[in-house]
């Protein structure tokens, strides 16, 4: 050819002499030919690496899961496949494949539905009780798929312990784990909840709801959703039975093999660790593993109350019909946040814990009271100030059931304190709801008791840390300096304008800040000042 073609990079057409219009045309047609069968050649080519190299990854990927996952240490694993994979059965033949696990009727319950389908998906429909066959091992967990469900409860009962695991829809779409005594393993009736140990904290409603894995691992059985644990309860025994109540749509329930549970969440003040450790998250101020060893002052009361003490290092406050309320406290310094971790033993309705003031007026506790439905212990907030011992409580949420054999827990800072419970004293789940307005920096710590008959609380022992106190030594000794103008700002506007009037030329406005945050947050002040601090 005369006449030579190329294309450059910015697609003209470069001819060696000149030719007339209809080559050019012709030319044209044949070069864009020429381009267009090349390009697509070039993305085919291009398609096919790009599927190659995803799958050559995927299957790697998936085989170093495969591989690792059996023998990952559950505390150390961060990732599994069987987490995150739900299944949601488009034919009546895929709802049969994901429904692995029988379902025996109990005492009268209709046997499951076959088939129900809602929209696209096909679910099995439940309603009532039933028995599920229990094969628990180690990394060998129970999957459910729920859809709506309502009122839900799951028993595990071993030789050693037994505990309910129960769905409230009605209240945040919450999990509560239970302590429970069982006269007959049939018959919901007889389950009774003694005991309040877990919670799941809200998690489950955050985390969209759905499906749930059950694991036993390492004596305690957890609840999880996908990859994040939602309540894990210490459990004695290997589970022998399973018994599930209540209503549901199931789109699946299979077990799951060479599947850990998922880490245990990690407390600590800033997950980045690249982060600057300005503050210890607790120091222990108070160990009272012998509560009878501490300073113990008596405050009002008629003569009837008496305080036992007994060679166990158990502390009693009791009356047989106290006519006043009477307090039994031992001073205690805490330079920030104070927590507080304690177990009672037959403590009654009208009794409980407290925290007082420097001049011996309480700021308020956890209080025990006598359930009006059921007649079972609860726990909660008590102001320390009235004759408070009943309480009801709508039935639709979780209850704080006591039976003194539970960690309790108390954290008072920036004016709300808040409640937690435990079953081993490490694991601990926050209680709803919290209380509000409760200021002034805790100087007193103790028991006390109302007025009323029959009134008896035993401290078995009591612990109380301190949190969020500065670590380094410049921070010590500006939070030192902080005048008392700053920590009586009545709001926090004045909180900001006090900061920066009584900022020393001698450090930066950041460290001053955060000095006076730390002395703020130490008074205990109210929650309209204390929260934005």
């Amino acid at each position: 050819m005369d006449s030579l073609l190329a294309l450059r990079g910015d697609d003209q057409i470069t001819m060696s002499k000149p030719v007339n219009q209809s080559q050019v045309t012709s030319q044209t047609r044949v070069i864009s030919t020429f381009v267009t069968t090349e390009s697509i050649l070039q993305m085919k080519l291009t398609i096919c690496l790009l599927l190659l190299l995803l799958w050559a990854n995927e299957s790697a990927f998936l085989a170093l899961a495969a591989e690792e996952a059996p023998s990952a240490d559950g505390a150390g694993i961060a990732y599994h496949p069987e987490w995150y994979r739900e299944v949601w059965p488009s034919q009546p033949g895929q709802l049969t494949e994901s429904i692995l696990v029988s379902l025996e009727p109990i005492s009268g319950t209709s046997p499951p539905e076959s088939v129900q389908r809602e929209g696209d998906w096909f679910f099995r429909r439940i309603d009532g009780s039933f028995r599920i066959p229990a094969t628990f091992a180690p990394h060998h967990a129970l999957k459910l798929g729920l859809v709506k469900p309502e009122a839900l409860t799951i028993l595990f009962q071993s030789n050693e312990d037994c505990t309910v695991f129960r769905y409230y829809p009605d209240y945040c779409q919450s999990w509560a784990a239970y302590r429970t005594s069982v006269e007959k393993s049939d018959d919901e009736r007889t389950w009774q909840a003694t005991a309040l140990v877990a919670t799941d904290q809200g998690r489950y409603r955050r985390s969209g709801t759905g499906s749930v894995i059950v694991f036993w691992e390492n004596g305690s059985l957890v609840l999880a959703r996908g990859g994040m644990r939602l309540m894990t309860v210490p459990f004695r025994g290997q589970p022998e039975e399973i018994r599930l109540s209540g209503k549901t749509l199931l789109r699946e329930l299979r077990w799951l093999d060479g599947v850990p549970p998922p880490p245990l969440d990690q407390e600590r003040v800033f997950p980045d660790e690249f982060a600057t450790p300005f503050f210890l998250s607790s120091a222990l101020t108070v160990n009272g593993s012998f509560p009878a060893s501490q300073q113990w002052e008596r405050w009002g009361g008629s003569k009837d109350v008496t305080v036992q003490w007994d060679e166990s290092g158990e502390i009693t406050l009791a009356a047989e019909d106290a006519k006043e309320r009477a307090y039994l406290a031992f001073p205690i310094t805490v330079k920030g946040v104070c927590d507080i971790i304690f177990r009672v033993r037959d403590a009654s309705p009208g009794t409980g814990l407290f925290l007082a003031d420097r001049d011996r007026r309480p700021i308020g506790g956890l209080g025990f009271y006598r359930h009006t439905q059921s007649g079972k212990l609860l726990f909660g907030f008590h102001s320390a100030q009235d004759d408070g011992w009943e309480r009801g409580i709508d039935p639709r949420q979780p209850l704080a059931l006591t039976d003194g054999s539970q960690f309790l827990r108390v954290t008072i800072a920036a004016g709300i304190m808040r409640y937690w419970v435990s079953a081993d004293g490490k694991v601990w789940s926050l209680v709803e709801p919290a209380s509000n307005n409760v200021d002034r920096r805790p100087a007193y710590c103790g028991l006390f008791i109302t007025r009323g008959p029959q009134r008896r609380i035993s401290l078995r022992d009591i612990y109380v840390y301190e949190g969020m106190t500065p670590l380094p030594d410049n921070l010590v000794r500006l939070t030192a300096e902080v005048p008392d103008s700053v920590v009586a700002a009545p709001d926090w506007d004045r909180w900001c304008e006090a900061v920066i009037l009584n900022c020393p030329d001698t450090t930066t406005l950041r460290d001053w800040r955060m000095a006076c945050a730390f002395r703020s947050i130490a008074e205990n002040p109210p929650p309209h000042v204390g929260q934005r601090v």
